[in-house]
């Protein structure tokens, strides 16, 4: 699903999808699952043999700032930067919005 121009959300991608993902100009596949859901290892290999940076960000259901922050890196690292910063009204939560690099 392409969340926002040359953002995607998917599952666990295969070759035929990171393909796919590869001819449309995707370069970084950014694996946002906890350390305890499993060996991510064939995950790493697949995307890297497509041709497609693999990078991780484990994201639990409540992150705490150091995880906000590497997550923040991490799409900074991928070509994105910060356009904005919102609180969200009545929860410590935050919302990042993230634009392409030009």
């Amino acid at each position: 699903i392409e969340a926002r121009p040359g953002l995607f959300v998917a599952g666990v991608p295969g070759p035929e999808l990171l393909a796919v993902l590869k001819a449309q100009g995707v370069s970084v596949v950014m694996n946002l699952r906890q350390d305890t859901e499993g060996d991510f290892t064939a995950d790493q290999r697949t995307v890297e043999a497509a041709g497609i940076r693999y990078t991780r960000c484990p994201m639990g259901r409540e992150p705490d700032a150091t995880t906000l922050d590497g997550f923040r890196a991490a799409f900074e690292g991928a070509g994105w930067e910060v356009c904005a910063r919102e609180p969200i009204e009545n929860s410590p939560r935050v919302l990042y919005r993230f634009r392409r690099r030009a």
